[in-house]
Parts: C-alpha cells; structure tokens; sequence
C-alpha cells in the first residue's frame, strides 16, 4: 500500500519544503512545541504550533552579523501571504544593514499625552470645571495611580 509522502496520514513538510496555506491551516498540536520551517527560501520563516495549539511566526535573521528571532505574529492573525511578505521585507532592510525591529516602532502615547485626550474628551460633560485644572495638574507628577483613583472616584 503505497501513498505520496503529502497525502500521507500525518506528513510533516521536511526541510528544504515550502508551507502551504492548508497545512498551516490544519496543522494539529502535538504533546510537544513542534517547529515547521518555510524552506530554503522562506528567508529563516518559522510556524510554532505549541500544544495548546496556539500558532504563531517568527523569523530568524541576521542583524548586523547576529542571530536574531524576530515575533511576527499569530496565525490566523496573520496569514501565510501576509508572514511572507514581512519576512522579505525584513531580510532587505536587514541586508541594507539596518534593524528591522526599529524600523517599525509605533509611536507609543506616554500617560501625559493619554490623561491630556481624556480631559480634552471628557471635560464638556463634568460638572466641575475645576476638576481638568485638577487633573492637568496631575500631569506633572508620576502618579498613575492618583489619576485613575480621580477619574474613578470623582
């Protein structure tokens, strides 16, 4: 009884084999973490299926001579077209000789900048008008904690 080796009852790509949309899509957990790799041209692309049968990418390449595991993301999150199409990008920045992990930093908002949106949304509605003056006073010190006791209890 003979079968091709990809419609054969639990084939696994083997190295070398690019991943296909369906097999990342019907790949089954296992008692361990198993890792498929996107073959030699992948550009160092990796599916982690863990046993929880969480999915997720990552990719392996070389930012100014270092090893480097960079997280894409999650499947069915991201796609394989989607994870391919990072992974390139990733290598050519990489190969240009840049970070690809800096080259998209997100602007995150500091606690001033988020305390200064809500008094900005809120204050029409609050029937003090002491209480923005009170709240961008808040601003100046450190205190997370003060602001979100005056935002619950006041």
């Amino acid at each position: 009884m003979e079968c091709h080796a990809k419609t054969a009852p639990g084939w696994i790509p083997k190295l070398g084999i690019e991943l296909t949309a369906a097999f990342v899509r019907t790949v089954k957990p296992d008692s361990r973490t198993r890792t498929y790799g996107d073959g030699r041209g992948g550009f160092g692309l990796t599916l982690v299926v863990q046993p929880n049968g969480f999915k997720r990418w990552y990719q392996r390449i070389r930012i100014k001579g270092r090893p480097t595991n960079i997280g894409i993301g999650g499947y069915p999150l991201v796609t394989l077209a989607e994870v391919r199409t990072l992974a390139l990008e990733n290598a050519r920045i990489a190969h240009a000789g840049d970070d690809p992990r800096k080259s998209r930093q997100r602007n995150v908002p500091v606690v001033a900048d988020m305390m200064e949106s809500v008094i900005e949304r809120d204050s029409p509605t609050w029937r003090d008008a002491a209480r923005a003056v009170s709240m961008r006073s808040l601003q100046g010190s450190d205190s997370v904690l003060s602001f979100s006791i005056v935002l619950k209890y006041s």
